[in-house]
């Protein structure tokens, strides 16, 4: 069958490809794989390996108030959704993490309860340790701050204003120290902020009754417990975590407060403070755009990134609150994504554009994204206060991500004016939005071949038509017939400046340039010749 194909003037061609071939978003880029109803409302949710099989499993705390007081629960799922145990708990849980306590690759959960630490090990044997009676945990922190090979549980515990205490739970399920604190733990972290080579403790308290409204401090311990400075805050604190953010070789502690972030150094005097419009539950810092700049994000009445001196890069009103935030690359591409837990779940990009967002019937208090099945795809799941676990896989997402990057690479390579390499790319793209059924993608991206196509077909017929008045020029030439020479060498040269083929206009102008030096000699010889008739 023979194909008449028209060839468009280049410039026609350059217009249709500047006025943009966009791919449309899929309105469901992440797919549900199982909603799951919890026993009560969820606290925490975790991903782990327990198993020793393939993919990871969903941990899950969650509580309930019943007409007796409180119960808690901690499930784990697979990863298709079943459940495969759970374990009861006396009361609510207050707080809860999971670590690799001994340093063996397994991870034990620790879920507090009232005044009781409990922890489940990898082969499912548990055992508690009370801080006091009548006493109530406010936080917990795991860290190894005695270099041990093991992770102690560091636990803040009291019964209100005056009577609290900072608990260090070592390898032999006991007390290493206790230390009486002023006000209620509400945050906990450890790390070497001075360079020491040895781990400090950050403890930041809050108010009677736990109330945020009322000021309060973070006290910093060495890891015997000897208090090295306090540092007094307006309002309750929140959240603490410490990192070098200035590169001066020791690491600035980031407090998480109502209303305000401050930054102290690590002798506890103030750098700068940030004010926002709610309580901030999370402090990540992060080089979430890849520019090689640390970023600071928290999670308040909306989601903040701040450079490290503390000027705002940008804001997204994700909603009134944000209970929970976590950073993932979901498609490689080395930019990181923000998964965001509030009245609704949102995906937010390196700049703050919300990418995606999910409307459950409750407020995710819990958000975790990782790679459950092993496949290579990130997985996004949202805990709720009603009590389901969401979950969504990222696979239809990550492969649009990675056809509309071959897409975009192969128009580059279309304005290059590198067509082979244009159309490989652009047959990759059409591949992936084949397999996702993405009409839209496969239109653009074979109106794109097509003009690929007939920019070829063009280019082919300028070449021909191009080497054609080199052939004829280089014949006349060696023909001796040097105007004719010239004159196919100039039509072939503009030609191939349009071709953008330096070399055979390199040859062109040798022509031209060599059939002038020999007309200028000819006319010299015809111009003596006609003097010399003309004087005999």
């Amino acid at each position: 069958m023979v194909v008449n194909v028209k060839i468009l003037p280049l410039s026609i061609l350059t217009c249709i490809l500047m006025v943009g071939l966009t791919s449309a978003e899929s309105e469901d880029i992440f797919n549900l794989k199982f909603d799951y109803k919890m026993s009560g409302g969820i606290t925490n949710v975790f991903l782990s390996d327990l198993s020793d099989s393939e993919g990871k499993e969903i941990i899950v705390g969650s509580s309930q108030q019943t007409l007796v007081g409180g119960a808690g629960w901690v499930s784990v799922l697979d990863k298709d959704g079943k459940q495969i145990w759970q374990y009861s708990l006396p009361g609510s849980i207050l707080c809860m993490d999971v670590a690799d306590l001994d340093f063996d690759g397994k991870d034990s959960i620790i879920a507090c309860v009232f005044s009781s630490v409990h922890v489940i090990e990898p082969d499912r044997s548990n055992w508690d340790i009370s801080t006091r009676y009548s006493y109530r945990i406010g936080a917990i922190h795991v860290n190894d701050i005695d270099d041990d090979n093991f992770r102690e549980i560091i636990v803040g515990s009291g019964s209100g204003s005056m009577n609290n205490e900072l608990f260090i739970i070592n390898k032999n399920k006991k007390f290493s120290w206790r230390k009486r604190i002023n006000g209620q733990a509400n945050a906990i972290y450890s790390a070497d902020i001075n360079n020491d080579n040895q781990r400090e403790i950050m403890v930041g308290t809050v108010g009677r009754q736990r109330l945020l409204d009322y000021s309060a401090t973070v006290t910093v311990y060495n890891s015997t417990g000897n208090k090295l400075f306090s540092y007094s805050t307006e309002n309750g604190v929140t959240y603490i975590t410490s990192t070098d953010i200035n590169e001066d070789g020791k690491e600035e502690i980031l407090i998480g407060c109502k209303d305000f972030l401050y930054v102290i150094d690590d002798n506890g005097t103030e750098l700068w403070k940030y004010v926002t419009a709610g309580t901030i539950r999370k402090i990540l810092v992060e080089d979430i755009d890849n520019n090689g700049k640390l970023e600071i994000i928290l999670g308040s009445n909306d989601v903040y990134v701040l450079d490290t001196n503390g000027e705002l890069i940008w804001k997204n009103n994700v909603g009134a609150e944000v209970y929970d935030l976590q950073t993932v690359d979901i498609d490689k591409d080395g930019l990181k994504e923000l998964l965001i837990g509030s009245e609704t779940a949102y995906l937010l990009d390196s700049n703050g554009d919300t990418i995606w967002n999910y409307k459950t019937e409750n407020i995710v208090k819990s958000v975790v994204a990782g790679d459950i099945e092993s496949d290579g795809y990130i997985d996004i799941v949202l805990g709720t206060g009603g009590g389901n676990i969401y979950v969504f896989q990222s696979e239809t997402y990550t492969k649009k991500q990675t056809a509309t990057e071959y897409y975009n690479t192969a128009k580059d390579l279309y304005n290059k004016k590198q067509l082979e390499n244009a159309t490989e790319y652009a047959e990759r793209a059409k591949e992936i939005y084949t397999e996702l059924d993405d009409d839209e993608g496969i239109r653009n991206v074979e109106n794109l071949i097509e003009q690929i196509g007939r920019y070829d077909l063009q280019i082919n017929q300028l070449r021909l038509e191009a080497d054609s008045y080199y052939n004829k020029s280089f014949n006349a030439y060696i023909s001796s017939d040097y105007v004719n020479a010239s004159s196919y060498a100039n039509k072939a040269k503009y030609k191939y400046i349009s071709l953008k083929d330096y070399e055979k206009i390199e040859k062109c102008n040798e022509i031209i340039n060599n059939s002038e030096y020999f007309l200028r000699i000819e006319s010299d010889i015809y111009l003596k010749n006609a003097t010399d008739l003309y004087n005999s």
